[in-house]
């Protein structure tokens, strides 16, 4: 599945065709433990889409700040164009520079605000949540303070993503998406509004909640009514994910087959989450030798994809191994997502790696082994589901306003 990140960059479309390399070098020095691509939306950096071009204009920056080194555009620009270059760890360094600057000179309302963004996407990318976490707060509470939506955006979007990915709350996490498309509302940005409404199908999807088709598809209308190929990209690949929790496989297919070739067209990032769904619908259709080619096509892209599209796609591949009765290959291949979920801390898919690892053992007579594995997903079940309990009072008022914010959505005729 699909979930997005945006800081505030615009021109979107150019900035994830000119950040795959590299993407492709910071994940495999550090695979990001987040499920999600990044999409900038900048109101503040005019972007350019070359890797070469961002380095340029990186070093014209600084020259500037050998002159102005307390010059608060300048540091944010540079930051932000760190973040577009996927080079966090530089980002962090100027988005501090930030903060220390607003700290001193007392500028809440912009340094100190974009400082905490900055850093807040950066920590997000690098895995380190409690970071993130904090520091998208402190932004929050100031653009609050400052009525500054389209900051307001940026920072719901990036808690959402922290509470699907760090906490998998996703009842806060859609809590924090629908904020964030009210504040679009309230700005008048409907790129990040689509983009919002991306995430929220792309929660439901992982709550097994086929409700989010509505918000694919309205997605998949507006990006084809701005013909943007990215966000059909994204929403085509969500409806396909919706339609396969539907067990809608003819319309699963419809959609997947669009997003490979808006995927090969364009040569978007992160290829095996669209092989490994491709594969799970083949899969369902029983079509398997076809399936198995394109989860072999997902597995030869690994070292470019995410962590919980690495697992999908093994997922899938262990059932078709189960399906052409190879239960060692299947045992083989499921223990390996399983190590993958654990290395990564990335528990995305692991219920159903345990579930399925039981199966297999079951499927082989080896009935000791099928019992210990169904031990071990139920208490993985039975953790997800005592944390909801604990939550439960929380959980019943965050699904009331998630209903009241469906039906202003509704109202708006988003729907």
């Amino acid at each position: 599945m699909l979930l997005i990140v945006y800081c505030i960059f615009e021109d979107e479309f150019n900035f994830l065709r000119g950040l795959k390399v590299a993407l492709l070098y910071k994940m495999k020095r550090n695979r990001c433990i987040l499920f999600l691509l990044i999409l900038c939306l900048v109101t503040c950096v005019n972007m350019v889409s070359a890797n070469n071009d961002v380095l340029n204009e990186i070093l014209s920056k600084k020259s500037i700040l050998e002159n102005e080194p307390d010059n608060k555009y300048i540091l944010k620009e540079i930051s932000f164009l760190y973040l577009h270059q996927a080079n966090f760890d530089d980002a962090l360094e100027y988005g501090n520079r930030l903060l220390r600057l607003g700290n001193k000179s007392g500028d809440d309302e912009y340094a100190t605000l974009y400082a905490h963004i900055i850093l807040g996407q950066a920590y997000l990318m690098t895995g380190e949540g409690g970071k993130a976490y904090s520091n998208l707060l402190k932004a929050e509470d100031i653009a609050q303070v400052h009525t500054n939506d389209s900051a307001l955006c940026s920072v719901y979007n990036g808690l959402g993503l922290y509470y699907s990915n760090i906490e998998k709350d996703y009842y806060k996490s859609l809590d924090y998406f629908f904020k964030g498309i009210e504040s679009a509302k309230r700005s008048d940005y409907t790129q990040l509004h689509n983009i919002l409404l991306i995430n929220i199908s792309g929660i439901y999807y992982l709550k097994d909640d086929p409700v989010g088709l509505v918000y694919s598809l309205k997605a998949y209308e507006m990006g084809h009514q701005k013909s943007n190929p990215y966000l059909i990209f994204a929403a085509s690949s969500n409806a396909a994910y919706m339609y396969f929790l539907l067990r809608d496989y003819d319309n699963a297919l419809k959609y997947i087959k669009e997003a490979e070739f808006l995927m090969k067209r364009n040569d978007f990032y992160n290829q095996t989450n669209v092989y490994a769904l491709y594969g799970n619908i083949l899969l369902e259709q029983n079509n398997v030798d076809e399936a198995v080619d394109y989860f072999q096509k997902g597995m030869d892209l690994r070292d470019s994809a995410q962590t919980s599209s690495i697992v999908y796609n093994i997922l899938g591949h262990a059932k078709a191994k189960l399906k052409q009765n190879e239960p060692d290959a299947a045992i083989e291949m499921l223990k390996e997502g399983l190590d993958i979920t654990y290395s990564q801390n990335n528990s995305i898919h692991r219920d159903k790696l345990l579930e399925w690892l039981s199966i297999a053992y079951e499927s082989k007579g080896e009935y000791n082994m099928a019992l210990e594995w169904q031990r071990r997903f139920q208490n993985e079940s039975d953790s997800l589901f005592n944390s909801d309990k604990e939550r439960a009072m929380s959980d019943l008022r965050i699904k009331y306003d998630t209903e009241h914010n469906e039906n202003l959505i509704k109202e708006a005729k988003l729907d």
